[in-house]
């Protein structure tokens, strides 16, 4: 399916529905580094209520939700669990742990990945793997033997930096 990215503001989504595009990919840091980094005060004072706002934007234009956090890598698994278990409860569809800087190794992204499908068995899990360390197709066929149920990719692997999983790569790779 299609699917549009939007930060977790309630304008960016009624852009993504004024566009006709079913589902939306809400995306936020909650760790420590993306709060002073790449969030406003204002925002990281209620991060929460950001996620449950933004969602809520999505669901009352009947989008389909795919809830991501950024920089899920350097995040503590009890910030990734609190985070996506909010957006769960106001309607996200998917969850999606992202290595947003390409740090992970494959045993990293397979505990990680466990750890959510035992935390979240019934809610999708999506990831999304930069190649900065040549190390996306990897941990992605780790992922996807941990059980993840969707993986990020693009053509030829085409993204910001390094890029992310390439889907022939992929689909080979999973084919063998």
């Amino acid at each position: 399916p299609v699917l549009a990215h939007a930060r977790a503001e309630r304008g960016d989504v009624r852009a993504v529905a004024e566009a006709g595009i079913p589902w939306v990919g809400v995306f936020i840091g909650v760790n420590e580094l993306s709060r002073r980094a790449r969030l406003s005060n204002r925002v990281a004072d209620d991060l929460n209520g950001h996620i449950v706002s933004a969602i809520g934007e999505a669901k009352d234009h009947d989008l389909s939700v795919r809830f991501t956090i950024e920089d899920s890598s350097r995040t503590p698994m009890a910030e990734l669990e609190d985070a996506f278990g909010l957006a769960v409860n106001a309607g996200a569809d998917r969850i999606c742990w992202a290595d947003t800087v390409g740090v992970s190794t494959p045993n990293d992204v397979a505990r990680a990945t466990c750890a959510l499908k035992a935390a979240f068995p019934n809610v999708p899990l999506e990831l999304h793997l930069h190649d900065d360390r040549a190390m996306a197709l990897a941990n992605a066929l780790s992922g996807a033997g941990a059980g993840a149920d969707w993986i990020a990719a693009t053509v030829n692997g085409v993204g910001e930096r390094c890029g992310i999983v390439d889907t022939l790569q992929l689909l080979v790779n999973l084919r063998i």
